[in-house]
Parts: C-alpha cells; sequence; structure tokens
C-alpha cells in the first residue's frame, strides 16, 4: 500500500427554492410554501476506489463514484 497516493477531494453544490404565496382571503395567516431542492446540482462525478496496490493489475483503476449522483426533491406546504 502506499500511503501517499491520495483521491481527488470532492466539491458538490447544494441548491434550494422557496417561494411563499400568501392565502389572506381564504383565512388570516393562511399561505403557501413551495420549496425546491438539488443535491448536487451540477452533477459533477466524484471518482473513488482508486487502486492503490502497485504489484497488481488495477493500480491507478477508478472503481467507483464516491458521490451520489443529483438529487431533486420537492414539497408543497400549506399553513392553516
Amino acid at each position: 500500500m502506499l500511503p501517499n497516493v491520495r483521491l481527488p477531494g470532492t466539491r458538490s453544490a447544494n441548491l434550494s427554492l422557496f417561494k411563499e404565496v400568501p392565502l389572506s382571503k381564504l383565512r388570516e395567516g393562511a399561505r403557501i410554501e413551495f420549496r425546491a431542492e438539488a443535491f448536487n446540482a451540477f452533477n459533477h462525478p466524484q471518482f473513488g476506489c482508486v487502486g492503490s496496490q502497485p504489484d497488481t493489475g488495477n493500480f491507478g483503476e477508478v472503481g467507483c463514484q464516491a458521490n451520489i449522483p443529483r438529487e431533486i426533491q420537492m414539497a408543497l406546504k400549506f399553513y392553516w
């Protein structure tokens, strides 16, 4: 095992967007909130599991992805 073999750093951008819409005609204080959140929004792959044994055939070979692919979730919340 080579102790100086390192993996590149991880970079991930998470984004979120919120919008509130008042519903004061329906009831005082009532509102709807819309949320959209994206994890790893730009979908940058981060490769990991690099073979670090120089005496094997997979030295330097990338075996897996270290981060999760892009995930998007949305929610609608009603405050009464």
